[in-house]
């Protein structure tokens, strides 16, 4: 229709302008009233045409007719069409045309007027530049046609109603006649006719054909003008060819070419066999065309005596073609028409190098072959001599060939050719000229001249391809070939080696020669039993360089040599014989490594023998492999193309990023294969719990994990996925103990980096880390002692909460101790515990853990790391659209991704659309398309898409759900929750390059068709790289859409299974079941109200009511049983109006009623109604009075209206009433009684049984409910509820479950494979070495079962892998009569054989591996016929090792031929062992371990089969079967599925429990948490401290490490000792000496504190470093020094001073030296100071004076230890000691005890020696030197610091020899 409107428009309104015809005038429009031609020329495509307006008379005939001449097989004829006419005057007439075109070489006639249209083709070759002349009418009453072609003539069919042809009133309709072309182009989707019309005419009313008066014209000449007829303006014989626009010169046979013939002599090329070229025949495939004339010419030279030389294929149906082929040195030419085909062959030796000229010429039904000048001629059948051929023709070859029979050969054409030819084009001038009608191919550049060629190298294009070479098995291997390639990874020869092994049979190993990291390895692995054996071999040089190199490798004597461009390697030899197998492959590995080669291949010799190329390639063994020169590229280098670490491997189609070995898809490995999250996951429909990998960035740089999901995560009543990371803190960590130093804890997540962590924190909704801290006398004092440290470094001082430096009690005010930040701040000295969840996801997780040393105990535990949600998907950035016609409109999509979240009721509406605006027709549409489609629809440039999307889950259930769209250059993704496409990006196909506006919601007017938009909430639409604000949008439109998800059917407000429809605010339920379910929430179930009666006499439910009308409502009833016929309930009145209802033959429904005093009954057919199913049963009153009897589907109106009767009727109806109440002569009191089940005894009933043996339940009529579990209450034989056994529990495994109510059943197992009373057992046993099971079999001798050739065993077993003995029999199956057997058996190694005799000899099949491994396995042996096989359920190393050595895969079944011979008369079957008088089985042990399943079946197809361990665990026990030794207990092999508890969460209604993918969490050293000691302790010995970690850089060397500190651990030991052994010597050498002096001259020597009495101490401190402290010296050690001071000396001379530690105590205030004036800074210096003083009391001097004198009396009275040379002067000292024993000691020490409670002694060592010398060195010193003792009587500290005066003192000095 579009092409018809086309054409009339372009005619209507036409305006012609009349001129003269100009002689000879090209490109000008003329007309002329008289003007009339002969002939005309057409020679302007594009242009040429003659227009001509026809005088028609109405209802005349109509008709034209011309001569034409072309050779465009598809061009435009004549065209007859409407001028301009009013619709007012031709209201009927809509459209009407008539023409002709040549098509395919036919004549094409199209008739056309209104709706009807006929088409016609006639005639074939009508291009072929000869005259042919058409004429066609048209009758002017019927519209027939009549068209005339030549000789032949066609009718078209009349006009489809005769009044149409009313419709055309010539007289006063303008017409307008074009002929080659039209004034207007028009779309005919042709060119305009080139060549010659004459002779143009038309038919006139009164019947004659007068010429057509020509109107308009353009580019057409007068006359048929032949360019060729003037001057030839071809050269040197060269022949004339007229094309109409141009000539064109034939230099076939001239020796010139050229345009003009002018170039002497012809381009030559050479073909290598791999390349060839191509001639264009025609230009489109619509050009093809039928011809009768083609002339196909070549010379060619080769030494190949095979080849293609030309190939040209036709079109189907017909499958002609034109071939010319050497092969064998001969000319094969093979011309095919149809089914008529011509073959000849021609010459010999032609592969000699010399030229040979072949030219085959068609001429109508006569095909010409020249060769060399000799001619041979072959004639077809007259009527099918036209050729139809493809457009491209090849010349020397090509790729992909039909095989068909004229193609003797595929190889391509080695060689050289010249004076190619197809008609007068010459090929080779053309394509040596570039012209666009010849190719070459193949190749990259064509190679001119006449040169040798070598063998071309073999090209591997890509991974994958390869070369197989079929060779005999061989002791020796010889393989030599040249290669080049730019890969890091691939193999280039593979082979098989086999040897012969006693065990197994036979021993598979291979030999391989790889490139492994850019460098030639030899692989070779001899023996797959012995792998220790293997060797990897590397020669060291790089061949990834796409140069050549030389490879040879040679196997030889078991020993392998490979030759590398002159380097070579040797393997170790094999200690064994070893072949190998015969076929190599080259370019591939079938076993261990996946990366095929990629590069190119020559020379390739194997066992000696070359290999040619140009066979191989086109013979079976080449996969892949082609011959196009070695055109390699290392296409990848510089190219940064591959992401997340994916290879980049460069072939022959460019570029391919292998992702096979990282996690991502796409052409450039961009797409992850993992969703973000474990809520992704869960939104997305996947709802099993387990283990998932994520990749938390998506497609971003970090790669996935593998993490926990929690699918039941539930926050605030919404469903989400629960990512749970674990980490490596073990619980209970011990983070502070006594006496140990604090710690530092460094966490680590599993298999999780910082940024994977962060990442997942940042995409999640919320996350959480649960924090325990367990303490005894152990602060938490967050933020001071106790601290933690996130991913990116943030220190948190909070645990449960949000504030700084409180735990969660402090947040809600239940702390232990008010006041405390913490539980384990209080003082409480007991257990106490601090926990609580951090939940501030930014600072999370925690990686870091400090703990400072504090007094008690505390032991911390650190949760895993939990995130969930998604934060674009938060519920309050949802918004919710009301109407079809709400929307927001938002910013386009210009860069980045697209996701979008929906949920709805509905199936189908708009969820979004990319507009565009007007100057572009781009777009981006999303559609709900039905309830589980989706359809994304888009148009960007020329590109336009639909993609639709699946999924489970039901849009219309309410379910959020998820659309993704990403994209990269190469290719775009679109997800939709669970299901995804993937599609390759055309060129300029760029997504997110819009710049509309976005619809969200209804498109409006945007989009043709249904524009509804969704009704339902929307939110996490992201895209321009950000969310977007829906809710600020949403304000806009706030009376269509509104901000959050108002959904009412969130809170599934129906019950009982109702369908909850959405109204967006409102809501309403559709029951599940109307009759039973009830209210506006279907919240009332009537079936809930249920009974059981026990079927026994007289067993039957009574209900009285009181409710009128109910005898006449609508009633609903609900029963199960498994009875066939059956009383159901009786319902009748005080008027005896009954209504009763009959379970009759298991099959019907009978209902029975009165009307008035006639009994109606009709029943229904339902099947299966005792089956034990509840079965609802409705009996409905109509609007009309009728009844509907219904149950399930079924259901029957009784169209009689039912009347009551109103008096009482003492007397029966008829014969047809089946139950019969007792009738009084007297009516009763009114009452309505419903019976169920039954009647009483005294009612008389015709129904067998009377009484129903099940369960019924929902009883009512209208809104009437009767209470059946009240009358169940009080009546004999009934029983409240319906208790199914089978319901309740059932049989298991198949087993058939027989109901016999109120809980109990039965279970028939015959059917199972299992047993027991619930047909739980497995047939399955334990055995323990001494038990063996016999069963006896009974066949019937007649039966074919007695003599089988197609029996079956299996069997399952566990061996125990301590039980490691020879040949463990696993079952027996035999025959006692004939001595025919089936033995399986375990050998020592772990092997499984079965072992056969069936009286031809024993023959075994076999599968080896480790089967004794206490792991399960299944085993199944069969034969058919002559065929053994043995099958076991593949498990990783088992290796299959057959007699049949072509069996290699482990997984395939083991398999052996053997005779025809049947096993005959089985009659016991043994389990577990053999047990016969028999020493050919005495060498075989019983099994230990597992055993079950044992089948064994007689036939292959039959249910026959004998089950051992099922009739052994039997009850009762089969006679057939008994145990030998202890009986098997069952094993269960099989452990029971425990079924997982169902939470009310919303779930996908399909597979809801399903996940993507099942994987389980890989392996994790996690190893310790780090642990790091903060402060230095004086014992190592640290308790449950996981580790301790020296703070060491990475790249130090762990051994350099080792050995220096060990080196300066020893070095300080030394110097330890040296400095030990100084300081003695330095002690000894520096005693010195006391002065005899009287006892009050000696000085005490201590630290003072000058403080004056009734002043506080100054607050200045003395530097720590400068002052002695108290606690260097014992003798302050112990209570005071005063016995007359305040016990506390903190509160001493009223001041009340705050506690203080010791070390401050003797650093406040020590007294003054005033010698020296400073501080004394020893206690010599104290001692000194005291002396000082008291000397100058005596003198009558103030003591706070210093006193100097020259005198040396007083000098030397008031010199002071400490000052000066302290060296002991024995001249000077000649005090003589006093000794005294140990008893005057003690005697002294007790006079002093009670005024002095301490006693001091000191070797007269001053400052920080005197106490750091050990005390037990002093008591054992034996040295000279003097010892000192001060004896401190009634001295306090504080007098002492004060200075006063000593009240005793006591000097002894003792030599230490003498005492």
């Amino acid at each position: 229709m579009t092409v018809r409107m086309e054409r009339k428009t372009l005619f209507l309104g036409s305006v012609l302008v009349l001129v003269l015809w100009p002689p000879g005038g090209h490109g000008q429009t003329t007309a002329s009233s008289q003007l009339t031609g002969r002939a005309f020329t057409f020679d302007i495509p594009g242009v040429s045409y003659l227009d001509a307006i026809p005088p028609l008379v109405t209802k005349q005939n109509i008709g034209w007719r011309f001569e034409f001449r072309t050779k465009l097989p598809n061009t435009f004829l004549f065209h007859h069409g409407l001028g301009s006419y009013s619709r007012h005057d031709f209201p009927n007439l809509e459209d009407y045309e008539l023409f002709w075109e040549i098509k395919h070489g036919s004549l094409h006639v199209v008739h056309h007027l209104n709706g009807w249209r006929d088409e016609v083709d006639i005639g074939i070759a009508l291009s072929d530049d000869r005259w042919h002349r058409v004429w066609v009418t048209v009758d002017g009453k019927t519209g027939q046609a009549t068209v005339r072609l030549d000789n032949q003539t066609l009718q078209m069919r009349p006009y489809g109603l005769a009044s149409a042809v009313n419709v055309l009133v010539w007289s006063n309709l303008t017409t307008v006649t074009s002929f080659g072309g039209t004034e207007k182009p028009i779309s005919l989707g042709l060119q305009t006719f080139i060549g010659c019309m004459q002779d143009l005419k038309y038919l006139t009313s009164s019947g004659e054909y007068r010429d057509v008066m020509i109107r308009g014209q353009a580019g057409v000449s007068k006359g048929c003008v032949d360019l060729c007829s003037g001057v030839n303006p071809c050269r040197h014989g060269g022949q004339c060819v007229s094309q109409y626009t141009q000539t064109v010169c034939d230099c076939f046979g001239t020796g010139y070419e050229g345009s003009t013939c002018q170039i002497p002599g012809s381009t030559v090329v050479t073909l290598n066999g791999y390349d060839w070229i191509i001639y264009r025949l025609y230009n489109s495939q619509e050009d093809w065309v039928n011809r009768e004339n083609h002339r196909f010419s070549l010379e060619f030279k080769t030494q190949r005596g095979s080849g293609v030389l030309l190939y040209a294929m036709g079109t189907s149906p017909t499958n002609d073609h034109v071939i010319a082929t050497l092969f064998g040195g001969s000319v094969h030419v093979s011309v095919s028409f149809g089914d008529d085909h011509l073959e000849l062959n021609m010459g010999i030796g032609l592969d000699n190098r010399r030229w040979h000229n072949l030219t085959i010429h068609h001429q109508g039904s006569l095909v010409e072959v020249h060769l060399d000048g000799v001619v041979r001629r072959r004639r077809t059948r007259e009527s099918n001599h036209y050729l139809s051929l493809d457009p491209n023709i090849y010349f020397g070859g090509g790729h992909n060939f039909v095989r068909t029979r004229g193609l003797k050969v595929t190889q391509n054409f080695v060689g050289c050719l010249r004076n190619v030819y197809v008609d007068e084009v010459s090929v080779l001038y053309n394509i040596n000229k570039n012209n666009n009608k010849t190719k070459y191919s193949g190749g990259r550049k064509i190679k001119l001249g006449c040169d040798p060629v070598d063998d071309p190298p073999i090209t591997f294009p890509r991974s994958g391809t390869m070369v197989l070479v079929e060779n005999e098995e061989n002791a020796r291997l010889m393989v030599q070939l040249e290669f080049r390639t730019v890969l890091h990874e691939a193999v280039l020869v593979h082979t098989e080696l086999i040897a012969p092994d006693k065990e197994v049979g036979y021993d598979i190993g291979d030999l391989e020669v790889w490139i492994s990291n850019g460098e030639v390895m030899l692989h070779y692995k001899p023996s797959s039993r012995f792998p220790n054996f293997t060797q990897d071999l590397s020669i060291g040089e790089k061949v990834n360089d796409a140069m050549w190199h030389s490879l040879q490798l040679t196997y030889v004597n078991r020993q392998v040599w490979l030759r590398l461009d002159g380097k070579q390697i040797i393997s170790e030899k094999y200690r064994r014989p070893l072949n190998h197998r015969g076929n190599i492959v080259i370019g591939h590995g079938l076993r261990r490594y996946k990366s095929g080669f990629v590069g190119c291949m020559r020379h390739l010799k194997i066992q000696g023998r070359t290999i040619d190329p140009l066979v191989m390639v086109q013979s079976k063994q080449a996969v892949g492999v082609v011959l196009d020169g070695c055109d390699l590229k290392d296409r990848c280098k510089g190219l940064n193309l591959c992401e997340h670490d994916s290879v980049c491997v460069s072939d022959w189609e460019g570029v391919v990023c292998d992702c096979v070995r990282v996690p991502y898809v796409g052409k450039t490995c961009h797409f992850a294969n993992y969703l973000r999250t474990c809520d992704e996951y869960y939104q997305a429909g996947w709802r099993g719990s387990g283990v998932y990998r994520v990749d938390p960035d998506g497609n971003g740089p970090l790669s996935p994990v593998y993490v926990n999901c929690d699918m039941e995560h539930m926050v605030a009543q919404e469903g989400y996925g629960l990512t749970v990371i674990e980490h490596n803190l073990p619980k209970n960590f011990t983070a502070r103990e006594i006496g140990e130093p604090g710690r530092k804890v460094k966490i680590s997540y599993r298999g999780v980096d910082r940024f994977t962590l962060k990442a997942l924190t940042e995409r999640s909704l919320g996350c959480r880390q649960h924090i325990s801290y367990l303490c005894k006398d152990a602060k938490l004092s967050l933020g001071k002692l106790t601290w933690f440290k996130t991913t990116d470094g943030r220190v948190l001082d909070y645990l449960g909460t949000t504030d700084h430096g409180d735990c969660h009690c402090a947040n809600n005010n239940t702390c232990i101790q008010p006041g405390t930040a913490c539980n384990c701040d209080a003082d409480l000295h007991k257990w106490t515990e601090d926990r609580g969840f951090n939940t501030i996801k930014e600072q999370l997780p925690i990686t870091e853990m400090v703990f400072l040393k504090d007094k008690g105990q505390g032991v911390v535990t650190l949760g895993p790391l939990e995130c969930w949600g998604n934060i674009d998907h938060q519920w309050e950035t949802a918004v919710t659209f009301k109407t079809t016609v709400s929307y927001v409109t938002a910013p386009a999509w210009s860069t980045g991704d697209l996701e979008i979240s929906f949920k709805t009721d509905r199936a189908s509406a708009t969820l979004l659309h990319q507009s565009s605006p007007q100057t572009s027709t781009d777009f981006f549409t999303m559609t709900l398309l039905e309830d589980h489609k989706l359809e994304i629809s888009y148009s960007v440039g020329s590109v336009e898409r639909r993609i639709v999307l699946q999924t489970k889950a039901k849009f219309s259930s309410g379910l959020w759900n998820q659309v993704r769209v990403e994209h990269d250059r190469t290719n775009a993704r679109f997800t939709l929750n669970e299901a995804s496409e993937m599609i390759d990006l055309q060129k300029g196909e760029r997504l997110a390059r819009f710049n509309g506006a976005m619809f969200i919601g209804s498109p409006g007017t945007k989009l043709s068709g249904s524009n509804d938009g969704i009704i339902g909430c929307v939110r996490g639409v992201v895209y321009n790289n950000k969310q977007l604000d829906l809710v600020k949008y949403a304000e806009e439109k706030s009376d269509e859409v509104e901000a959050g998800c108002t959904a009412s059917c969130q809170s599934s407000p129906c019950q009982h299974g109702a369908t909850c429809e959405e109204a967006w605010g409102q809501y309403t339920c559709h029951c599940l079941n109307t009759w039973s379910h009830l209210g506006s929430n279907c919240q009332q179930n009537i079936d809930e109200n249920m009974a059981t009666i026990d079927g026994a006499e007289h067993s039957y439910l009574e209900v009285n009511v009181t409710t009128p009308r109910v005898l006449s409502g609508t009633l609903v009833f609900s029963f199960r049983t498994f009875q066939a016929n059956a009383l159901l309930f009786y319902m009748h009145d005080h008027f005896n109006n009954f209504i009763q209802l009959e379970l009759r033959n298991a099959r019907e429904i009978l209902l029975l009623y009165n009307s008035l005093t006639y009994i109606i009954d009709e029943f229904i057919p339902v099947r299966d109604l005792n089956d034990g199913n509840w079965k609802q049963v409705i009996i409905e009153k109509l609007d009309s009075g009728w009844l509907k009897l219904q149950c399930g589907k079924i259901s029957r109106v009784i169209q009689q209206k039912r009347a009551l009767l109103r008096t009482y009727l003492s007397k029966p109806f008829n014969s047809r009433e089946s139950v019969r109440p007792i009738r009084g002569e007297l009516p009763p009191d009114p009452f309505i009684k419903l019976y169920v089940g039954g009647v009483p005894k005294e009612m008389k009933t015709k129904i067998t049984p009377a009484t129903l043996h099940g369960c019924v339940r929902g009883f009512r009529s209208n809104e009437y409910i009767f209470d059946l579990e009240g009358s169940a209450e009080y009546q004999n034989g009934t029983s409240v509820g319906c208790i199914a056994g089978c319901e309740k529990q059932g049989c298991k495994n198949g087993g058939l479950c027989v109901e016999l109510w109120e809980g109990e059943y039965q279970c028939d197992c015959m059917n199972s494979y299992y047993t027991g009373i619930t047909c739980q057992t497995e047939p399955s046993g334990i055995f323990d070495g001494s038990t063996v099971v016999r069963s006896k079999v009974k066949l019937d001798a007649t039966s074919l079962a007695a003599s089988s050739s197609t029996e079956r065993l299996t069997v399952h077993f566990t061996a125990n892998s301590t039980a490691n003995t020879e040949r463990v029999v696993l079952a027996f199956v035999y025959s006692s009569r004939t001595g025919d057997y089936i033995l399986v058996y375990l050998t020592r190694l772990g092997d499984v054989v079965v072992e056969t005799d069936l009286g031809t000899g024993t023959y075994i099949v076999k599968k080896s591996g480790s089967f004794v491994d206490d792991q399960r396995h299944k085993l199944e042996y069969k034969r058919r016929q002559t065929e053994l096989s043995l099958t076991l359920d593949p498990f990783e190393g088992n290796k299959s090792s057959v007699i049949d050595l072509a069996e290699l895969d482990q997984d395939r079944p083991s398999t052996v031929v053997h005779p025809d011979y049947t096993l005959d008369r089985v009659d016991t079957i043994m389990v577990g062992g053999v047990v016969l008088n028999n020493p050919r089985f005495s060498n075989y042990q019983n099994f230990t371990g597992c055993l079950s399943d044992v089948v064994y079946y007689p036939l292959a197809n039959s249910v026959l089969k004998f089950q051992p361990l099922k009739e052994l665990h039997q009850v009762p026990q089969h006679d057939t079967v008994e145990a030998w030794g202890e009986e098997p207990v069952p094993c269960s092999p099989t452990p029971p599925v425990m079924e997982k508890p169902q939470q009310e969460i919303p779930s996908s209604p399909s597979d809801s429990e399903s996940r993507p993918e099942i994987v389980t969490m890989p392996p994790w050293d996690k190893g310790p948490a780090e642990v790091e000691l903060i402060q230095p302790i004086q014992t190592p010995n640290i308790t449950n401290i996981t580790r301790i970690v020296p703070i060491i850089t990475s790249s130090t060397d762990y051994l350099t490490i080792i050995i220096a500190v060990t080196l300066v651990a020893f070095l300080l030991i030394v110097a330890l000792v040296i400095a030990l052994l100084l300081a003695r010597l330095r002690r000894r050498r520096e005693r010195y000496d006391v002065q005899k002096q009287p006892a009050e001259y000696h000085e005490l020597k201590m630290p003072l504190k000058s403080a004056e009495p009734g002043k506080p101490p100054q607050a200045g401190r003395v530097t720590a470093s400068h002052l002695a402290t108290m606690d260097e010296f014992s003798l302050v050690s112990g209570g005071t020094l005063d016995q007359e001071s305040p016990q506390n000396h903190h509160e001493a001379n009223g001041y009340h001073f705050p506690e203080m530690s010791p070390e401050d105590e003797a650093l406040l205030n020590p007294p003054l030296n005033r010698k020296t004036n400073r501080p004394a800074s020893s206690i010599s210096e104290v001692l000194e100071e005291m002396e000082r003083r008291r000397k100058a009391k005596v003198a009558g001097l103030d003591p706070d004076v210093v006193v100097l004198t020259d005198s040396p009396v007083s000098a030397q009275s008031m010199q002071m230890h400490g000052e000066g040379d302290l060296e002991w002067d024995p001249q000077a000292d000649r005090v003589p000691l006093s000794c005294k024993n140990k008893s005057e000691e003690a005697a002294e020490a007790s006079s002093h005890r009670s005024d002095s409670p301490v006693r001091v002694e000191f070797n007269g060592d001053s400052g920080y020696e005197a106490g750091s010398k050990p005390e037990v060195e002093e008591e054992n010193t034996a040295s000279p030197d003097k010892l000192y003792k001060y004896d401190l009587a009634g001295y306090n500290s504080e007098s002492l610091l004060k200075g006063d005066s000593v009240k005793t003192r006591l000097i002894s000095e003792e030599a230490e020899t003498a005492c």
